[in-house]
């Protein structure tokens, strides 16, 4: 780790999502004015790049260049480095903004910026997500959000330089948003998705995948009906403001609602842990030797299992046959190992006076 590294680890935390914020052990430092809180704001999200003069000058002043303005930022470097490096000896040189040919670098971890640590959490929330973590993936995603203080900047959104930082992490943050959503989905939390969804429709009135999620969801919920007339909300928006019609995805859920197709079902997802063994094997079922089975659908049937064990099943009254692997078991009095439930097959009864040995083979 570099000294400069080491220095800025020691307490400093930089903020770019809200309005810009530096505190050093938890306190909250002074940044001065507008301008210079801009300079600072640009070397952040370009952490770890260097920033030219000229791009410096560019996005506090645009085309009005104001005459000296290269001494201008330099006071403004001074002055921040007086804030950010209050131990750095007068004439040493920059340990946190760092000089370098043609411009300056702020030199930090990317862990004391918040809008690097936000990125981090969000891929490995929606990686934990792809293989099915949901418990990992509810618990970056919380915390990715958790760190939004306000929108982007917002008391430095007046310069140019900040509105296409400020689209692409919002574009992010909507997307960890959306992922959240899926995470309660899978879940079968499907009433807290609804209300979720509908605050992010609010802010994001036409992205299409949030209108998926709400239909799924209220559908899931039960409401069929208010799942296709938000179908109906959205295609008309589109129709009337944009000349387009929902997309292939909308319109195959949409069609899936009608039909009530059960692949809209929700169905308890199994952990990874349960999936697989250690050894990364699919679990095989355990095989028991010398299977025999028979069974009689008329009152009491007669199993054969092996040589010796033998099981009596009773179905219950007016039982349906596939009722019969959870009907509960009678074991002999010569049967002391388990039996097993799988019912391999059909064969007819065996009468009360015909042997178990004599059943037919599977």
């Amino acid at each position: 780790m570099t000294a400069a590294r080491e220095y800025a680890s020691d307490g400093l935390a930089v903020g770019l999502l809200g309005p810009l914020r530096v505190t050093r052990s938890g306190e909250s430092l002074a940044l001065g004015g507008r301008q210079q809180k801009a300079v600072l704001a640009l070397l952040i999200a370009e952490a770890g790049g260097a920033v030219s003069v000229g791009r410096l000058a560019d996005a506090l002043w645009g085309q009005r260049l104001p005459s000296g303005y290269v001494t201008t930022l330099q006071t403004y470097v001074f002055h921040l480095r007086e804030v950010l490096e209050p131990q750095r000896g007068r004439g040493d040189p920059g340990r946190v903004i760092v000089t370098v040919p043609g411009g300056y670098r702020l030199d930090v971890e990317d862990e004391a910026i918040d809008a690097r640590t936000f990125e981090q959490l969000v891929r490995t929330g929606q990686a934990s997500l792809s293989r099915r973590a949901y418990a990992d993936a509810s618990a970056d995603l919380d915390r990715a959000l958790a760190m939004w203080r306000g929108d982007l900047l917002a008391d430095l959104a007046e310069f140019p330089f900040v509105q296409p930082i400020a689209a692409r992490f919002e574009e992010c943050r909507v997307s960890a948003a959306e992922a959240r959503i899926d995470v309660e989905l899978a879940l079968g939390r499907h009433a807290s998705a609804v209300a979720e969804v509908d605050r992010l429709i609010e802010q994001n009135p036409l992205r299409e995948r949030l209108h998926e999620q709400r239909m799924l969801a209220l559908y899931r919920c039960r409401r069929q009906s208010d799942a296709l007339a938000a179908y109906r909300e959205l295609r008309t928006v589109l129709s009337d403001g944009l000349g387009i019609d929902p997309g292939p995805s909308l319109q195959q859920l949409h069609q899936a609602i009608l039909a009530q197709d059960t692949e809209l079902d929700w169905r308890p997802n199994p952990s990874p842990a349960m999936n697989s063994p250690p050894g990364g094997q699919p679990a095989r079922r355990p095989r028991h030797r010398r299977q025999r089975l028979e069974i009689s659908l008329l009152g009491d049937c007669r199993v054969a299992v092996g040589e010796t064990d033998l099981v009596a099943l009773r179905p219950p009254p007016r039982a349906c046959p596939a009722d019969l692997s959870a009907a509960p078991s009678r074991r002999t009095a010569t049967s002391g190992a388990p039996v097993g439930t799988v019912l391999a097959g059909v064969h007819g009864c065996a009468g009360e006076d015909q042997p178990a040995s004599r059943a037919a083979p599977p």
